[in-house]
């Protein structure tokens, strides 16, 4: 075993791992990087970072200029 080698601590249940948040519920565990998205949002704007202004619609199709020529 480990223990006969290692000096081991429990440190009790992990509520972050790599990022990750984990959350305890009664259907299962809930994983979200919430937590991480805001801390990076927040580090981001003290470097005045500008956002990103161009559009992206979801519904946008994007096809080859070759499928274009072909359907002329």
């Amino acid at each position: 075993m480990l223990s006969t080698n290692f000096d081991i601590k429990d440190l009790g249940v992990a509520d972050v791992i790599l990022k990750i948040k984990i959350t305890k519920k009664l259907d299962g565990i809930s994983l979200s990087q919430y937590h991480y998205l805001v801390k990076m949002i927040k580090k981001l704007k003290k470097r005045e970072i500008k956002e990103n202004t161009n559009l992206f619609l979801s519904h946008t199709t994007f096809i080859k200029l070759q499928e274009l020529e072909q359907d002329s």
